[in-house]
């Protein structure tokens, strides 16, 4: 089984355990973990219709730039939204829904892995 560590609302944390594969599955359920590579774009689908998910950083000092609109995000560029490092709040990101999957597409000048989850206030 592979582990994920994530931040809960309040700051709090917990496991995932997921399968074999890790946490970087096609497809998840929420919660969900991202391992992005440095500096190239990276796409999580995760069930269900979200019109919004919520995105935390977990890598120290790691910056993550998002697009939920099927875009890719570009470092730095404005249109993005950026994830601010730990132990900043999360990010709310629109995203884009697409028949019982929503996706958004990430990435960051570092690797880490990047938490994504139902917007604080929304389970």
């Amino acid at each position: 089984m592979g582990i994920c560590c994530y931040l809960r609302c309040d700051g709090s944390s917990a496991v995932v355990y997921r399968a074999e594969e890790g946490c970087g599955m096609a497809t998840q359920d929420l919660p969900a973990t991202i391992t992005l590579t440095a500096d190239t774009v990276a796409t999580i689908t995760v069930r269900g219709d979200y019109s919004r998910l919520a995105v935390r950083p977990l890598a120290t000092g790691q910056i993550v730039f998002v697009r939920g609109d099927g875009t890719n995000p570009v470092i730095g560029a404005d249109m993005n939204y950026c994830a601010p490092p730990i132990p900043a709040e999360e990010t709310v990101v629109p995203a884009a829904t697409d028949g019982g999957t929503t996706s958004l597409r990430l990435i960051s000048a570092t690797a880490g892995m990047v938490f994504v989850d139902k917007p604080c206030g929304e389970h």
